[in-house]
């Protein structure tokens, strides 16, 4: 009975695991030195650790994000033993990352949206907690590429190669290409990403500067 002395004391289980029960006793003596002994247990209730998955984060399409979660519990002998889950697609199903940290990947989103993204840690006494967050996926507009520089001889026509990139692998299929083919600053002249330009009523030699215009379907464009 070497633990502690008082009528009153404190059990103190910032050390523990629960649950579990633990038998502890009270030893009570005279001055004479007569003495008696009573039994009792102390149950050690498990307690779910807290999550924190960090956020909310920022990520432009086509790029990848660091997550950053976090998690603690009461018990100093379970925090060594947390799992860390996570739900990356809005689907309820913590199946898409384990760890406390992982990598989001938007290389196949479009952006701009909001998906709500969440944590779950669990001790290994089956206790959990879950904690919710966001990630913001950012629109980025395409990359355009008019080709050329282009040489074609009066009375004829050349075919313009252009080109558009999108970080967005979701975005590449709907890119729409418009090009001013005058000068004139208005992407009026032709649509698509190849087209002909006509020099069948142009005198030579001159240098015409022609452009093309690349959106993506959330109104983000490149020259």
């Amino acid at each position: 009975f070497d633990d502690a002395t008082g009528q009153t004391t404190t059990f103190n289980a910032s050390n523990l695991d629960g649950p579990q029960v633990i038998n502890i006793a009270l030893r009570v003596s005279d001055d004479d030195g007569g003495s008696n002994v009573s039994n009792t247990t102390i149950t050690v209730n498990n307690v779910a650790p807290t999550a924190n998955a960090g956020g909310p984060y920022l990520v432009n399409e086509g790029s990848t994000v660091q997550l950053s979660g976090t998690g603690t519990d009461p018990s100093t002998a379970d925090q060594s033993n947390l799992t860390f889950e996570w739900d990356l697609d809005g689907d309820g199903q913590f199946d898409d990352a384990t760890g406390a940290t992982t990598t989001f990947d938007a290389s196949s989103l479009d952006g701009p949206q909001v998906i709500n993204i969440a944590l779950r840690v669990s001790d290994d006494d089956g206790g959990s907690n879950v904690s919710n967050t966001t990630v913001t996926v950012n629109n980025v507009a395409p990359t355009a590429n008019a080709g050329g520089p282009y040489n074609v001889n009066e009375g004829g026509s050349v075919q313009l190669n252009g080109s558009g990139t999108d970080p967005s692998t979701a975005d590449q299929s709907n890119l729409t290409f418009e090009w001013d083919l005058d000068g004139d600053g208005q992407f009026d002249d032709a649509t698509g990403q190849t087209t002909t330009f006509d020099a069948s009523n142009l005198d030579g030699p001159q240098v015409i500067n022609i452009a093309l215009r690349v959106s993506d379907d959330d109104g983000e464009s490149d020259v």
